[in-house]
């Protein structure tokens, strides 16, 4: 890869990691509240929190068999973000569904979960052959600066627009 196109790529995945940020701290950081404003059980809302780790965990011993399978990282990111993008959409029907039919949050948040997971050690892969080896500290730590604070600040502000459109 030129100079040039490892720039572009850098610049991209801060990008990226910003976009991730404000949606991760606008949604995931919600999902518990919003089992307990449809008056889950606490059962559910306790599967809501180990239930997709615990199938996570799993789910990365096989990203490199995936890999293998498919070869195109890039390719099973693209996909696999597109679907973990999608999978917001059936989240609004669930305050609509019969209660019964609340546990589809647990079952939404490990698709969610198990995805992300998926994606963690072929993004980390790719990066790893992106990123070079003498800049790797201090370009990742500047990357995680930028996604935390964002991640903080759109946490802040969802929780206020929350905060006043429940009053």
């Amino acid at each position: 890869m030129q100079e040039k196109e490892v720039r572009k790529s850098l610049r991209a995945s801060v990008y990226d990691g910003a976009s991730f940020a404000v949606v991760d701290g606008v949604t995931t950081s919600f999902i518990t509240p919003f089992a307990v404003a449809l008056n889950s059980s606490v059962n559910l809302i306790a599967a809501l929190t180990y239930v997709p780790q615990l199938a996570a965990a799993f789910v990365q011993l096989f990203a490199s068999k995936i890999v293998e399978q498919f070869r195109d990282r890039r390719k099973i990111l693209v996909v696999t973000s597109v679907i973990q993008a999608l999978l917001w959409i059936p989240l609004i029907i669930i305050p609509y569904a019969s209660p019964n039919q609340k546990f589809l949050i647990v079952v939404y948040m490990t698709v969610q979960t198990l995805l992300s997971n998926l994606n963690n050690p072929i993004w980390n892969s790719l990066m790893g052959d992106i990123v070079p080896i003498n800049e790797r500290g201090s370009f990742f730590g500047f990357r995680n600066r930028i996604v935390g604070l964002i991640s903080f600040l759109s946490t802040i502000i969802a929780g206020v627009i929350l905060n006043y459109s429940a009053t």
